[in-house]
């Protein structure tokens, strides 16, 4: 999550990770853990995270200053660079070069943060994170990156894309 984290953002993270509703009142009290012995307040994982949206056109446009051609344009790019990515990741994974494996990742979030590409840039963020820190599930963020840019590749092939950007350009309005 991008700083500073305000306390709701906090409470709904915590929600939506696991299951656990928070309770108002003072801080101390609503984020006080149930007493695990009582299994009617066990936190479970929340059921309710979905997946995140693959491609979204209008956030895209809207992070292009609302220029559908320059979205349009920028999208275009990241499917370009996306595919040798694709590729170079399985390879610095397999060749256990997690520094080359850091670099790549870190330039594959930067492109995906100005584009509407919300399951490939928290998988992005998610493994550059893991990579800083040395996590100890390195693998499981690696797969959950690759499955994202697999699903961005699949959609692209099966969507005229450049179309739906063309529709929400201002010239497509008045014609």
């Amino acid at each position: 999550m991008p700083k500073p984290i305000s306390s709701s953002q906090l409470v709904e993270v915590i929600r939506e990770y696991t299951g656990y509703v928070c309770q108002g009142g003072p801080a101390s009290d609503r984020f006080r853990l149930p007493d695990p012995r009582d299994s009617r307040l066990s936190i479970r994982p929340s059921a309710r995270k979905k997946q995140q949206d693959c491609v979204s056109i209008e956030e895209s446009i809207q992070l292009a200053a609302g220029k559908a051609d320059l979205a349009e344009e920028l999208f275009s790019m990241l499917l370009e660079q996306m595919r040798f990515d694709h590729d170079r990741v399985e390879e610095l994974w397999q060749d256990q070069d997690l520094d080359g494996l850091l670099d790549c990742v870190h330039k594959l979030h930067g492109a995906t943060r100005y584009c509407g590409v919300p399951e490939l840039r928290t998988a992005a963020n998610r493994l550059e994170t893991a990579l800083k820190r040395e996590a100890p599930d390195l693998g499981h963020h690696k797969e959950q990156l690759v499955s994202a840019m697999e699903r961005l590749q699949i959609w692209s092939d099966q969507t005229d894309w450049q179309q739906l950007f063309r529709e929400q350009s201002p010239q497509a309005e008045t014609t």
